[in-house]
């Protein structure tokens, strides 16, 4: 009892308690402005290391020092008139409840936003005629590091992803023509119109050492409401969990049923390594990009399959590249080319769902074994997994019009044009295969369509010249 008297004497409590709430107020504010300033994640940690240090110091050096008006002197040197441990603790106070308002000022700052719309039913709420429609416009990168571009556009394309298998959406904008208004300066209710949907989701992510921030907003672009958002703060591993979740409340909000098949889909992570994600979305933003660097993502797939060889979408990923590299790249002797097949058929026994692992193994069949019944079989299959996938739909309509079957591919280039409405190569390839099915007005009409929307692009006066051939 005498020592804990003392303690309390000597302003020791008070002084432990002012430390935490002033360094937790601290690590509030430099974990928000760090990342912004685009600093290395070491310096968050030195910082974390530092502050909790710096505890048992300030402990010590309040039980051996007292404040006096001479100045800084040991406790034990200090008689009782001269002390003013009272006034010192009356100090502690003020400090105390000044950081603790601070506190609750960074709390209310950071929490959040609320859900203006709770009482909004949002599919009474989207216009006749739109359904449950959306596009998930690209997140943004708070951090100023280039490095972690990738990761936000991964997690762009995740979400598409995740939304897009649930049927009960009845339009998910496809990844690339939400990518081409990446940075564009066009308002809301302009990226809404040119992408033909009403209720927009954006975001942004940030990076600091193995945390991330995520921020999700539901928006009515026809009166910029929202409709749902909700700030992640977790773990770098909890990413997966987080894009499972920002899916299943936009599905809630849009009162999409989600099945018990596609709930085990959105809950299933592709992997327990978080470098192995990290490095397969830096390879897929590699070979993505407007200067592909294939041979470089060729690398980071390896590594990412050393880190984690249950990593199915690697092995897919890194066929992908050697096929592009075999057929486009044949004479470039820098990067490597091996046979693709024993690494889908890998891909496949580890997820024998993934849709991109039939997607790949129908394209190998299709343009290196010449193997059409089983290339079109392997199409059916990723596409019965991925209905809304706009590659999928795209390459099989292809196929079909190289087996004759224009016709026949007519409802999946549709579908293709109608996910990715600003890819305009789509729409010209929607004439083409008008055309092929022997319905010349129609892909005329399409073309003057394609002309008045891109009247630069060149691809669209040559599409029209070939239809009056």
């Amino acid at each position: 009892m005498k020592v804990f008297d003392e303690l309390k004497r000597r302003n020791v409590i008070k002084a432990t308690v002012a430390y935490i709430v002033v360094a937790w107020v601290l690590l509030q504010v430099i974990t928000s402005v760090l990342p912004s300033l685009g600093s290395p994640p070491w310096v968050l940690k030195t910082l974390i290391f530092l502050i909790a240090i710096g505890l048992p110091i300030w402990i010590i050096f309040s039980w051996v020092y007292e404040i006096t008006p001479e100045g800084l002197k040991k406790t034990v040197k200090v008689s009782k008139d001269r002390s003013i441990a009272q006034a010192t603790n009356k100090r502690l106070n003020i400090i105390i409840i000044i950081t603790l308002i601070i506190a609750i000022v960074v709390a209310f700052v950071n929490k959040p936003m609320p859900n203006i719309s709770s009482q909004t039913n949002l599919p009474t709420a989207v216009e006749a005629g739109i359904g449950r429609s959306i596009a998930v416009l690209p997140f943004i990168n708070m951090s100023n590091d280039p490095e972690q571009e990738a990761l936000c556009d991964g997690l762009t394309e995740e979400i598409i992803h995740h939304l897009s298998r649930i049927k009960s959406f009845t339009k998910v904008i496809s990844r690339s023509s939400v990518m081409s208004l990446k940075n564009s300066d066009k308002t809301l209710p302009e990226k809404a119109a040119l992408l033909k949907v009403r209720t927009v989701l954006e975001g942004s992510f940030q990076q600091s050492g193995d945390r991330i921030k995520i921020t999700a907003q539901l928006i009515d672009a026809a009166n910029d409401n929202n409709l749902w958002s909700e700030i992640y703060e977790r773990p770098f591993g909890d990413i997966f969990e987080i894009q499972a979740e920002i899916a299943k409340n936009i599905a809630a909000k849009f009162q999409a049923e989600i099945t018990d098949e596609e709930e085990a889909r959105l809950d299933k992570k592709p992997t327990e390594s978080s470098e192995a994600y990290i490095l397969l979305k830096k390879g897929l933003y590699k070979s993505w990009g407007n200067q592909p660097d294939l041979r470089g993502a060729i690398d980071l797939y390896k590594k990412a399959i050393e880190t984690d060889p249950g990593l199915a979408e690697a092995y897919t990923a890194l066929a992908e590249a050697y096929l592009v590299a075999d057929i486009w790249y044949r004479g470039d002797k820098s990067i490597p080319v091996e046979d693709p097949l024993p690494l889908v058929q890998e891909a496949l026994r580890l997820d024998p769902e993934l849709a991109d692992g039939y997607v790949m193994l129908a394209q190998i069949k299709h343009w290196k074994e010449w193997n059409f019944p089983e290339a079109e079989t392997a199409y059916k299959k990723a596409l019965e997994l991925d209905p809304r996938n706009t590659s999928s739909n795209y390459i099989y309509a292809e196929f079909l019009i190289q087996m004759g079957r224009a016709s026949e591919a007519l409802p999946y280039i549709e579908k293709v044009v109608e996910l990715a409405p600003t890819t305009n190569s789509y729409l010209s390839e929607l004439a083409k295969f008008y055309f092929y099915a022997g319905n010349k007005e129609k892909a005329a009409d399409i073309m003057e369509e394609y002309e008045s929307l891109f009247q630069n692009e060149l691809p669209g006066q040559k599409g029209l010249n070939y239809l009056y051939l």
